[in-house]
């Protein structure tokens, strides 16, 4: 896997169309990218799947691979070895805040595999519009979609307030680059 999606300069294929990288930016070409996985004996080969995987969910995957995760502590990920078995995801929504390069101002979202809500009110359909060049107004949403937006909702609501700002700039030192 990889983190913040493909150099701007690679062009590459997602869900057949072609798709000019984003790396560092909001919609998908940005931040969506491959997690491939590898184990003979345990996961089958040549799969592939549309289910969304954290960065927080690979910690407590590892654990429960090894034998340490019980599921008991208080963590943010979610283990995805049931997944990767055959079984069902426990993972429906991921959060991200990102800012480029870091620093306290930045942009936050959930999503589901195909739908993403950023705190701003914006919803898209990723899935058909990977670039989110459309967003979704409330008043054309199905019964379904207005289910999926609430549940973006409440866990940007969840996580509302729970970010620690970094200052950076307090642990640079200036005479250690002359």
């Amino acid at each position: 896997t990889g983190d913040n999606g493909t150099a701007v300069s690679v062009t590459g294929v997602m869900s057949g169309r072609i798709i000019k990288g984003g790396k560092g930016s909001m919609p998908d070409a940005g931040n969506h990218v491959p997690f491939v996985v590898s184990w003979p004996g345990t996961i089958k080969a040549g799969q592939t799947t549309r289910a969304i995987v954290n960065f927080s969910d690979i910690l407590p995957t590892i654990a429960e691979v090894g034998g340490a995760y019980s599921g008991h502590h208080k963590i943010d990920g979610v283990s995805f070895l049931g997944h990767l078995k055959g079984g069902k995801l426990a993972r429906e929504v991921s959060y991200c805040w990102y800012a480029r390069n870091g620093g306290p101002k930045g942009r936050e979202f959930a999503r589901t595999p195909d739908w993403k809500l950023y705190s701003d009110g914006k919803f898209f359909n990723v899935y058909e519009d990977v670039l989110e060049k459309n967003p979704v107004s409330p008043g054309e949403l199905d019964t379904k979609t207005r289910t999926i937006r609430a549940k973006l909702q409440k866990e940007l609501d969840r996580m509302k307030g729970t970010r620690t700002i970094f200052d950076l700039s307090k642990y640079q030192n200036p005479k250690a680059n002359q």
